[in-house]
């Protein structure tokens, strides 16, 4: 249970002769990305026990699939060195299946369906679908072009996978469905696993969608879902992913700004630990002092017994109120925290629509060296410049969602000049609920932003009282 995923079982037959002698050899050699299976044929590079010859040589490995492969029982029609028909379905073929389909598909952002992009060029090409690059091992792989993730796309996509795919993989990727738990060999893939799903390109998915994983509770969608909801699928999925990823992003800019100023700030804290147990201690053996003058018989001792413990008393209240100040500013920053974290997620809304922008981070990130602590102590590293280009920063975010809902004031006004039909009913239907998202999406930014705004003025009025509490003490 310790090993995410859990190791093939490589006495399925139905797995392996999917796999086929190749992809076995090449998946022991340079082993699976994102998963727990290492290299056995890679050489050891950086470290300083480099080999020159790797932990299974190439012909060792073939003979230990050769073993593997020899130990299945004879298939009907099948030969150990056949291409399963999962490995033979190409980009090309992708695009001959939407071809086929007798209804329009809308997988363009563009006013345009793709289809009719399709059937009107003399000339389908396979980048009218897919991006092609070069992964890791230098071989072609293929992502869904960029503009298909729209808004009805992933709403469809998001559709079919609660319908489909929940069950096991669980509602947001993690592997987790209600059915997961009755599987034994084989568990659901985690989708949200980062690591492995960047690993695979969208062709890679495509094919397990459609033909299923054999040995495996992956089931072949092939029969039961149209080409285009394949990819509406794969689409949500990716969504997903990215929204994880994105949702890591701001968490790990968080904690960098956040919590590391809070660290900073526990620094001073720590100091002013230290000074107030001997403030304390200061006062213990003035309180003795005073108490052995009171027994005495000399009126001068008591005088200066008294004012010992007053200046001890003093110091030890100016020194208790200088922490809450710092106590006081680590609960600001928190709240602080807490609201650019809501932002965060509320702006995640916005992906949907593809108006993420990295911006806010960048904003997170800006204001991660507003707090230092040196052998000066604690300063607030914040001129009126930085604190003007934070602020544009957030103003660019809330114009960016305006200019969007501009577009949806436009889209509008095209809709209502159509003739009524029930495809312009379900359009200005449509184009309302983006506005809606749109309008609490910029209320949000300019809530958050006020009172992230707010809580800086604050931070700063509790900064010049912490200087002044210093000079005090001085």
């Amino acid at each position: 249970e310790w090993i995410y995923p859990v190791p093939k079982n490589l006495l399925s037959p139905d797995y392996l002769l999917q796999l086929g002698r190749k992809r076995a050899i090449d998946s022991i050699i340079h082993g699976v990305p994102g998963g727990p299976m290492p290299p056995w044929g890679e050489l050891g590079k950086g470290k300083p026990f480099d080999h020159s010859t790797p932990v299974l040589t190439q012909l060792e490995i073939e003979q230990l699939v050769d073993w593997i492969f020899d130990q299945l029982p004879e298939q009907p029609g099948e030969s150990n060195e056949s291409e399963a028909p999962k490995w033979r379905y190409t980009p090309n073929d992708v695009l001959r299946e939407l071809e086929r389909e007798e209804k329009p598909l809308p997988l363009s952002s563009r006013p345009v369906a793709l289809m009719g992009e399709l059937k009107g060029s003399e000339k389908p090409s396979v980048t009218s679908l897919f991006t092609v690059r070069k992964n890791a091992k230098g071989e072609e792989a293929y992502d869904l072009n960029r503009s298909l993730y729209t808004s009805e796309n992933l709403t469809e996509g998001e559709r079919l996978f609660t319908e489909h795919c929940a069950i096991c993989h669980g509602s947001s990727g993690g592997g987790n469905g209600p059915r997961a738990a009755t599987m034994a060999e084989a568990k659901p893939r985690m989708l949200s696993h980062l690591p492995w799903i960047r690993e695979r390109d969208d062709l890679r998915l495509l094919r397990s969608i459609k033909y299923g994983v054999k040995g495996t509770s992956m089931s072949a969608w092939g029969d039961s879902t149209s080409p285009l909801q394949r990819i509406q699928m794969l689409l949500y999925i990716r969504h997903l992913t990215d929204q994880a990823a994105l949702r890591s992003a701001i968490e790990s800019a968080l904690y960098d700004t956040y919590e590391v100023a809070e660290q900073t700030i526990s620094k001073q804290r720590q100091v002013f630990a230290r000074d107030v147990l001997a403030a304390q201690n200061a006062l213990d053996s003035a309180k003795n002092a005073l108490a052995d003058a009171e027994r005495g018989n000399s009126p001068n001792a008591l005088t200066e017994a008294w004012k010992s413990y007053q200046r001890a008393q003093e110091k030890l209240q100016t020194l208790k109120h200088t922490d809450e100040i710092l106590s006081s500013l680590i609960l600001l920053l928190r709240s602080e925290n807490a609201e650019a974290s809501a932002l965060g997620q509320r702006l995640l809304m916005g992906d949907r629509e593809g108006l993420w922008d990295p911006q806010f981070i960048e904003w997170i990130e800006s204001q991660a060296s507003r707090w230092e602590f040196a052998s000066g102590g604690l300063a607030l590293q914040e001129s009126p410049e930085e604190r003007k280009n934070a602020s544009e920063r957030l103003i660019s975010l809330q114009l960016r969602y305006e200019l969007a809902l501009k577009g949806i004031d436009q889209l509008e006004a095209v809709t209502n000049g159509m003739l009524p039909s029930l495809e312009r009913t379900e359009k200005l239907k449509e184009l309302e609920q983006r506005r809606k998202v749109l309008t609490e999406l910029i209320g949000e930014i300019q809530q958050r932003s006020a009172a992230i705004e707010r809580l800086q003025t604050s931070e700063a009025t509790l900064y010049q009282s912490f200087k002044a509490s210093l000079e005090a003490q001085q």
